[in-house]
């Protein structure tokens, strides 16, 4: 990730959401990384070493955990706005753009299970 041209394919605004999705997918295959070893060597799994974590310093583990929790979604009100009262095209704009974020997600849980599931096999 040296490169910065990496971090986003498209260079607009879009460039955090997609550095968002791409640390996610690599937790989870370190998390399947750690996993795996746990098989090997009868070592702890991620769920055992999070439990520890958890028992040892509960106020802490949540400190942190909440860091990798989503924070890519702005719930902020900005205004309000009646729906009926939407034009079709700011309709079409805001469906557009609530697609375009689930796909987004969507792609990055899919490519997660598929390379998952060609490490199994």
């Amino acid at each position: 990730m040296a490169n910065n041209e990496n971090l986003s394919k498209t260079g607009n605004k879009g460039k955090g959401a997609e550095l968002v999705v791409r640390i996610r997918k690599h937790i989870w295959s370190a998390f399947d990384i750690v996993d795996k070893d746990a098989e090997l060597t009868g070592e702890l799994g991620i769920n055992a070493i999070l439990a520890r974590e958890f028992k040892a310093n509960p106020l802490k583990f949540i400190d942190i955990a909440a860091k990798f929790t989503p924070k890519d979604i702005n719930a902020e009100i900005i205004r309000t706005i009646d729906v009926n009262k939407l034009s079709d095209s700011e309709l079409a704009e805001i469906v557009l753009k609530t697609q375009a974020y689930i796909n987004q997600q969507d792609t990055a849980l899919i490519e997660h299970k598929e390379q998952k599931e060609a490490s199994t096999h």
